[in-house]
């Protein structure tokens, strides 16, 4: 249980670097709310003016705009964002992301209910209009999600064993944070984020610092991936782009450069080791969270490779191999690579492959956006605020329905609304 402070109950933060042009759109959904009870604070790194022109064109009295003198590494950029927070929630978001409506409304519920200090929820997506053809546009629902309460410890887990998806983590980029576990974090380690992927350090961090979180079943954001985002530069560009450089130089300024022992590569099972590594020797320095070896760390990060396969091939084993100092390891490894099959590139990015992409699999819905007129993050936020029928507010957090039973009921109804809506 949590005590209650001073208003207003959210921050909502958000950290930006050159990046005005979806910038506006992002603050656009954050002003959009059924609730008034939050600020918003922008965190400019350094950018060009038309960062704090954007801001100050909006003509916002919730808006707390903060620019660091000189260009930070994200890490860095990040605490500076949160240290000037008031809100006695705190909830993250990417500059090319966005929040449902009634998000926040949604939240204050279940605060209400639950007063628990951390509560994460399933994320929508959005790929903005200048990503490749397979990917632009698209619109990304989440179905079947339930409302649950999670052990923080069993869930740290299991993301790092490669059985649960980071995304189960309650990340400042998919939570509603108490401010008292950033201050119990800063307070144990010297600060609140230690790692080169803060939001996958948060994740980690504040899972073990509540104990235990509470999940909701409702999309509260969308997390959105535009060409200047930092995820796709080093996801889909193998550190080749002038983001990624940048992105790179700066962290090795600071002081979270990648540490040795874990491949340096933009697949997410890598970056949780990063962030991993930094959590075990900040908040555990003497020991106490489970160890992984060297060959269950690269079993991981090869089985996040087989499925993704958006990193050249040698480049993933070669950045593996700078890890590995031992004979044995080395041939088992070699042999591990053996066994994967080549990708034909020569297709990639074609229409052939959107159609693919297109439709309910898995347990998520995607759409392509532009048959809906969605232009920006804004109206992906519509969207999905439509589809699914969130005008009404929560009135129950823990429906006794069965995981099998709510997906089928979800995507039936996710079905007539996109029919609807066409």
């Amino acid at each position: 249980m949590i005590n209650a402070v001073t208003s207003p109950l959210f921050s909502i933060v958000i950290p930006t670097r050159q990046r005005h042009e979806t910038l506006e759109w992002s603050l656009r959904t954050c002003l959009d709310q059924s609730f008034d009870d939050y600020q918003i604070v922008v965190c400019d790194n350094c950018s060009s003016p038309e960062t704090a022109e954007v801001v100050k064109s909006l003509q916002s009295d919730r808006i707390r705009y903060v620019r660091a003198p000189e260009p930070l590494a994200m890490v860095d950029n990040w605490n500076l964002a949160v240290s000037n927070v008031d809100g006695e929630y705190v909830i993250l978001i990417g500059d090319d992301d966005g929040i449902l409506p009634h998000a926040l409304r949604d939240l204050a519920h279940i605060i209400r209910q639950t007063r628990v200090p951390a509560i994460r929820w399933p994320t929508a997506s959005y790929f903005w209009p200048g990503m490749p053809p397979d990917v632009e546009h698209v619109v990304s629902l989440p179905v079947g999600t339930r409302p649950q309460t999670i052990d923080g410890q069993a869930m740290v887990k299991s993301v790092m064993a490669g059985h649960a998806d980071r995304n189960m983590l309650p990340m400042l980029y998919n939570a509603a944070i108490h401010r008292s576990l950033l201050e119990d974090l800063q307070k144990q380690t010297g600060t609140v984020f230690a790692a080169c992927n803060p939001d996958i350090y948060s994740g980690l961090a504040f899972a073990l610092l509540a104990g235990e979180f509470v999940s909701t079943q409702r999309v509260l954001s969308i997390n959105a991936t535009s060409a200047k985002s930092n995820g796709y530069a080093h996801f889909y560009k193998d550190k080749q782009s002038s983001i990624a450089s940048e992105f790179d130089t700066l962290s090795k300024q600071s002081d979270y450069s990648w540490p040795e022992t874990v491949p340096y590569l933009g697949l997410n099972s890598a970056c949780a080791f990063e962030a991993y590594t930094r959590i075990c020797s900040n908040l555990y320095p003497n020991g106490g969270q489970p160890h992984f070896t060297q060959r269950q760390m690269i079993t991981t990060i090869l089985q996040d490779y087989r499925l993704t396969r958006t990193l050249p091939q040698k480049s993933v084993q070669h950045e593996i191999e700078k890890t590995v100092s031992d004979s044995a390891t080395r041939h088992w490894l070699q042999k591990q690579f053996d066994t994967l099959k080549p990708v034909d590139d020569s297709q990639s990015n074609t229409e052939a492959d959107r159609e693919k992409l297109l439709g309910c699999s898995g347990s998520r819905l995607r759409l392509d956006g532009s048959k809906f007129k969605t232009a920006n993050v804004l109206d992906a936020c519509q969207l999905c605020n439509d589809l699914l029928s969130y005008d009404q507010p929560l009135k129950e957090h823990y429906p006794r329905e069965s995981r099998a039973r709510r997906f089928v009921e979800d995507s039936k109804r996710l079905v007539q609304r996109v029919l609807k809506h066409a």
